[in-house]
């Protein structure tokens, strides 16, 4: 599915009357004028090649407040609001959408279509309340759209706009993930009326807690030469479990007791010291114990769950999937290193903290740490753990953290690549195998990042889309505050946004050229920076000295007396502003302002030295003549 154009008519935003053409793989531009819809001639022309299963790249800049993020929300929630003949929408959306050669437009709004249009195969379809209510009215297109293109949506800002839960969207914004993710996660707390209170410290847990394990999973599957930055050494297994699984509750619970209670035989009047077969005998316990409720979900018939638990063989006759995560997972651990010593009051407040005994439990016991030298045990870890849940569905069975205190920008790495691994690839989403086509979504992508990354971080995108799904094509859709992003484009991916009285308007860039531009000038002309590029902090400061100089350079004409003896403290001040300007062009202009006013022999001579040593410089190239 190919957006080659949106008109908004939404009188609750910013964005009124609105119409934005994206890049796509015709030629000419669309405008809405008078009732009627048209295209210009335009002759065909090169465009910017990002690779082959890149189909188009869309970079939205320009003002805070000018509906960057407002118009990627009026997209998102227009089209991602159909999988598999199910709709859902949150908003009505009103105005006209261009997808393929479809125009779809809202019921109440006059549409006619050019002869231009309809020449070149255009056709025109009304809709009620969202645009992809009309496909199935659309020849082949249901088919299309259903099965083939789906939308990813990333943001790392906490705001309501993060909130999308469309049948079309897999969201990766912080926002959906800290809300969503205490669902898979163990810290889900089911009470005895059945309803589910969620802790914010469970929510804050639960959402760290997957987070680490996206990023492990990517780290273990990806190439370590393509991640730029020292990986993780070792990585902590845990198991994953959920209050939906019932051999941990009641009737079962006596089950869980018993693996746990064993502890309690351990515990010192200060400390609690396990021995480490034991932790690992526990360990592979627990994973039996947890791993049962997969039986529910492959419809199998009831087994004896004490036998399946403490008996080292009878899982053998479990189904295949099972026996084979079983087997790896121990495997894994037997070769693991295990920390087996703990504080009981370090165990007391986790058990205060959760209100829970057993979390104390688990964590004396889910503490296998895995030496990556070991990866390829971790990977066949993984494929176990992928052939169980393609036959149950989106599931995950185990949990790995990182023992690594990342910085805030490779945490930020990290956390949006492995988001967008999760988002497209099969195994771990819950988007169906056969999708071919990704609209993505990316706002502020490298918000966090140091500027030296911020320079890669389109590159490293294209890279990872090209190089992990190479099968798969992608349409990009980037809002942006950076420079550098700006300048990895052409004028074609670019979307200029102003705020002119209230409403969005698009600017005109047909003179504009971003690629490899020099940032300085980006940043006055996509972000409208006209005055200037310094600090305002340092800004105040330099016109601060500028004002009082000037001041002063006036009252020396006329005044009969010493005046930088007078106002010797300003000029302290001054000068010691004028000492610390890093741009030697500013400075040495108020420096000449300065000896106007005061007669400062050391910064005479300074003057007369640098002078010097530009003249000494230029009769050294030879190419003046001095006499």
């Amino acid at each position: 599915m190919e957006l080659k154009y949106i008109w908004i008519k939404n009188e609750n935003t910013i964005l009124k009357e609105l119409g934005v053409n994206f890049q796509h793989s015709g030629n000419g531009k669309f405008f809405y004028e008078d009732g009627i819809l048209d295209i210009s001639e335009q002759e065909g022309k090169n465009r910017l090649e990002f690779g082959s299963n890149i189909l188009s790249v869309n970079v939205i800049a320009g003002k805070n407040g000018a509906g960057k993020s407002s118009l990627c929300d009026v997209i998102v929630n227009a089209l991602a609001t159909m999988e598999k003949g199910f709709m859902r929408w949150v908003e009505k959306f009103e105005g006209i959408i261009c997808i393929d050669n479809y125009i779809l437009y809202s019921d109440g709004l006059e549409v006619r279509i050019s002869q231009r249009l309809k020449h070149i195969g255009y056709e025109r379809k009304r809709f009620l309340d969202s645009p992809m209510s009309s496909i199935f009215e659309l020849q082949n297109f249901k088919k299309i759209i259903a099965s083939e293109t789906k939308f990813i949506y990333y943001s790392n800002s906490l705001d309501e706009r993060g909130y999308y839960h469309l049948p079309a969207l897999k969201n990766i914004s912080t926002q959906y993930l800290l809300f969503e993710s205490i669902r898979e996660s163990t810290y889900i707390d089911k009470p005895e009326d059945g309803k589910f209170r969620v802790n914010t410290q469970f929510q804050l847990n639960a959402y760290n807690e997957l987070e680490r394990d996206r990023m492990c999973r990517f780290i273990l599957e990806s190439d370590e030469q393509n991640i730029p930055f020292k990986l993780v050494e070792k990585i902590r297994l845990k198991n994953t479990f959920s209050a939906f699984n019932k051999y941990l509750s009641e009737p079962n619970s006596n089950i869980l007791n018993e693996i746990i209670d064993e502890i309690s035989f351990f515990l010192s009047e200060d400390r609690i010291l396990l021995p480490q077969n034991f932790i690992k005998l526990k360990m592979s316990q627990l994973v039996k114990l947890n791993i049962l409720i997969q039986f529910d979900l492959l419809a199998i018939e009831e087994i004896d769950v004490r036998k399946f638990v403490f008996d080292e063989e009878y899982y053998l006759k479990s189904p295949d999937e099972i026996v084979r995560y079983i087997k790896a997972y121990l495997k894994l651990i037997d070769s693991a290193e295990v920390n087996s010593n703990f504080s009981r009051l370090d165990l007391e407040e986790i058990a205060e903290d959760y209100g829970n005994k057993w979390f104390a439990w688990f964590f004396t016991l889910e503490n296998i740490y895995i030496d990556l030298k070991d990866h390829h045990k971790v990977k066949r870890l993984l494929d176990a753990e992928k052939s169980l849940t393609e036959k149950i569905g989106n599931s995950r069975i185990f949990t790995l953290i990182y023992l690594q205190n990342f910085s805030s920008g490779e945490r930020n790495y990290l956390s949006f690549f492995s988001r967008l691994h999760f988002a497209i690839t099969p195994r771990y989403s819950d988007l169906d195998i056969e999708n071919k086509h990704f609209n993505i979504f990316i706002d502020e992508g490298d918000d966090g990042f140091h500027p030296a990354w911020k320079k890669k971080f389109f590159k490293w995108i294209i890279e990872y889309l090209k190089q992990n799904h190479p099968h798969k094509t992608f349409s990009l859709y980037f809002t942006t505050h950076s420079p550098y992003l700006i300048s990895d484009i052409d004028t074609d991916n670019l979307i200029l946004l102003d705020k002119n009285q209230g409403s969005t308007r698009i600017l005109s860039k047909e003179s504009y050229k971003p690629f490899g531009a020099n940032i300085h000038n980006l940043l006055a002309d996509a972000f409208f920076m006209e005055d200037g590029f310094i600090g305002e902090f340092a800004k105040g400061k330099i016109q601060f000295v500028i004002t009082e100089l000037n001041r002063l350079i006036e009252i020396r004409k006329n005044a009969d007396y010493d005046v930088a003896r007078e106002y010797r403290w300003l000029l302290f001040e001054c000068k010691n502003i004028i000492d610390r300007i890093g741009d030697s062009f500013v400075k040495n202009k108020l420096i000449e302002m300065y000896l106007e006013v005061v007669s400062d022999k050391r910064i005479i001579d300074n003057e007369i030295e640098r002078l010097q040593k530009r003249i000494d410089y230029l009769k050294g190239r030879g190419d003046y003549d001095f006499n």
